[in-house]
């Protein structure tokens, strides 16, 4: 018995129908490496800062205090 089902995935796509896909792919990699990429950065940025000493803070204008403050805070938190 011979069976006429067409299956959605066997169906071909349209160079048309595929561009908003692959916009969206390209706009969803580049956001997530830009936001990797500045997580990485705080997260850096924060172990140097929990290192330094006192008068290196002075240098930068940051007490012990607001050091502190900073170098708890997670990575994802600006």
């Amino acid at each position: 018995m011979s069976t006429n089902t067409t299956y959605f995935a066997d169906l071909p796509r349209s160079r048309a129908a595929s561009r908003p896909l692959i916009g969206f792919l390209l706009v969803f990699v580049q956001t997530a490496t830009t936001t990797l990429a500045m997580w990485h950065r705080r997260s850096h940025t924060r172990a140097i800062l929990r290192h330094l000493e006192p008068h290196r803070l002075d240098d930068i204008g940051l007490s012990l205090e607001q050091r502190d403050v900073e170098v708890r805070k997670p990575f994802w938190i600006p």
